[in-house]
């Protein structure tokens, strides 16, 4: 990851889960339940492990997020966030006011999250 002030963490987090990284918002079932779970899931892709570590290095420190190992899948590293932790990082990219962001994805979280 770039070096930069720690307020700019959560613009950077932003950019590059909106040009690398996706949101997932639908129903799991699971055998123990009696009725589909809605659950949503966050991802970051990238070539560099490295910088998939620093972001979740970034996320763990600045939003509490749980500490993730990347996975190599299919020529790329993946890392992947559940939905607790899916919602901090919401909060954590989009904080305060800006115009600067994929909407699609904004909307994923928020139908989640339903705000």
């Amino acid at each position: 990851m770039p070096p930069m002030p720690a307020e700019y963490h959560g613009d950077f987090v932003r950019g590059y889960f909106d040009g690398d990284g996706n949101v997932w918002y639908g129903f799991i079932h699971k055998n123990d339940r009696k009725n589909p779970l809605p659950t949503l899931l966050t991802r970051f892709t990238s070539g560099s492990k490295g910088l998939l570590q620093d972001i979740a290095s970034v996320l763990h420190t600045s939003c509490g997020t749980g500490s993730r190992e990347s996975i190599y899948r299919e020529r790329a590293f993946r890392m992947q966030y559940s939905a607790h932790d899916s919602s901090k990082i919401y909060r954590f990219m989009y904080n305060r006011k800006m115009d600067l962001y994929l909407e699609r994805k904004r909307v994923i979280f928020e139908k989640y999250l339903g705000t």
